[in-house]
């Protein structure tokens, strides 16, 4: 719903060395010495592993979020980082104003300062002002007292964690420990102490004395004084569905439990290992035309790396819609190279933007040809995985993970899509693993074990064959609204 929303927008605006700097901040990092890391790939393990980091903080936590839904996994969050504000950690977050706007209103945020937290938004620049509001803050970052780090996939919501009834993502973080965690704090700083980062006011209570009820002539002061009624009443309204966010409750205490429950069994189960070296790559906070190229520093790594593969690259990316640079790399994979490029994205039926199904279905039949192997999610919870309900087994999965996995030795985990907006739009963030062969294979056998529940497009002629499977008539009609516009302007996808 919220990338369709996204899109809307958007289709209004139609009508190296080892350290590099930008603006004195250095945004590639890279360090020989060992680095600690869990792949965190259940969704429930996952929010169960931000919660045991909050309760284990001492000194601060920063959140840096695209999303952050006011939900149950928004609601048991906040109110833990409420605790851990109270007890004297320094608690800061970073939130993308643009996609939190129905989410975390001016009286949440407010909220979060009176019980000692400190909010910040990026990017404030009104939608009206489509050259600006374009660029938004899509890194992922859960740092506690600047030692340790989850970052991937993953935002604050339900869909993230397994908690939705209707849709859920299988996604993937990283925690890091090591030196290189100093580094990706630094980053942080540099988003929040930009001018893009901006605080809100919660606005001020209405009063009667206000100049906006008093600008009429007496036959319209009842007409104002209903509107002033009203106006109190929502604002009344607001300030306590704010307040109840924050406040705890029987359910969320019973939800709570039930998931570290189920989180603890499944934690000692998650795939760690060492990295020997890791280089830790984000993007600087632009809001500007295209020609601050040089400024994308994660897309360039990525890219150096994707060039080097000799054998085997495999890719688990949300979105598959390639751009200018992109295509050549593919390119020069399959035909120059014969290498073997697997792909696991998500089917019109797993996704949760039709659009971009839509310039998928239309054109990866001739990356077939040239001899891609392209896996589209089912849509099904995996076999034997861990949930706290029945009704969210039987919902509708995708894949939202970030993911690549470079010739079996090197991968990479992180917020970049395969997509025109994760390349030019949006402010990204990721680490590579390299030197660790083993970890490499396990992380790989993970995205195996997802392209297992995934519908293999081996010929073109199963591209048409699953295109509409599962799909209702509403559906499949905004598919073919939004299939022309979006093939148009996919740069802007």
């Amino acid at each position: 719903m919220l990338r369709t929303f996204k899109f809307a927008i958007l289709l209004a605006f139609m009508f190296s060395s080892t350290f590099l700097k930008a603006e004195g901040i250095e945004l590639l990092f890279k360090s020989e010495k060992p680095h600690q890391v869990t792949i965190l790939e259940s969704g429930l393990a996952a929010f169960q592993k931000r919660l045991d980091l909050i309760e284990q903080a001492q000194s601060s936590i920063d959140l840096e979020y695209f999303i952050y839904n006011d939900d149950r996994a928004g609601k048991i969050l906040s109110q833990a980082l409420a605790r851990a504000a109270k007890r004297g950690v320094k608690v800061r977050l970073i939130l993308d104003n643009f996609m939190v706007a129905r989410t975390i209103s001016a009286f949440l945020a407010q909220e979060f300062v009176d019980l000692g937290m400190d909010v910040r938004f990026y990017n404030t620049s009104p939608l009206i002002i489509l050259w600006k509001s374009q660029y938004r803050n899509h890194r992922k970052t859960f740092l506690v007292d600047r030692k340790k780090i989850i970052l991937g996939g993953r935002n604050i919501g339900d869909e993230y964690f397994d908690l939705s009834h209707e849709y859920n993502f299988v996604d993937r973080d990283m925690l890091v420990e090591g030196e290189i965690v100093k580094d990706i704090a630094n980053t942080f700083d540099m988003i929040w102490d930009s001018p893009l980062s901006e605080n809100l006011r919660r606005p001020k209570r209405p009063e009667w004395s206000d100049l906006k009820y008093k600008r009429a002539s007496r036959t319209q002061r009842q007409k104002l004084w209903n509107q002033f009624q009203d106006d109190r009443k929502r604002w009344d309204a607001d300030l306590e569905k704010a307040k109840k966010f924050m406040q705890t409750d029987e359910k969320i205490q019973d939800d709570t439990l039930q998931i570290e429950t189920i989180a603890r069994a499944h934690l000692s189960e998650q795939v760690s290992g060492t990295c020997p070296s890791v280089t830790f790559a984000t993007d600087h906070p632009w809001v500007a035309p295209l020609r601050h190229d040089e400024t994308r520093f994660l897309k360039h790594e990525i890219f150096r790396r994707v060039e080097r593969v000799d054998r085997e690259l495999e890719i688990d990316s949300p979105y598959f819609i390639l751009s200018e640079e992109t295509t050549p790399l593919l390119n020069h994979l399959l035909e120059d190279k014969k290498a073997e490029v697997k792909l696991l994205t998500n089917g019109l039926y797993s996704t949760d933007a039709i659009y971009v199904a839509s310039v998928f279905n239309a054109r990866i039949p001739k990356w077939i040809e040239k001899g891609l192997k392209a896996y589209v999610y089912s849509g099904d919870v995996q076999k034997d995985y861990p949930v706290i309900e029945n009704e969210i087994s039987e919902s509708r999965w995708g894949t939202h993970s970030k993911t690549f996995v470079f010739d079996q030795k090197d991968f990479f985990i992180g917020s970049y899509n395969i997509d025109p907006r994760s390349s030019i739009y949006s402010l990204e963030m990721g680490l590579f693993c390299d030197g660790n062969p083993e970890l490499a294979g396990q992380v790989s056998g993970l995205l195996q074990k997802r392209r297992d529940n995934s519908i293999y497009l081996k010929t073109v002629e199963d591209v048409s064959k699953y295109e509409f499977s599962r799909i209702s008539w509403a559906k499949r009609l905004g598919y073919y609204l939004t299939a022309v516009p979006a093939s148009l302007f996919d740069y802007l996808l």
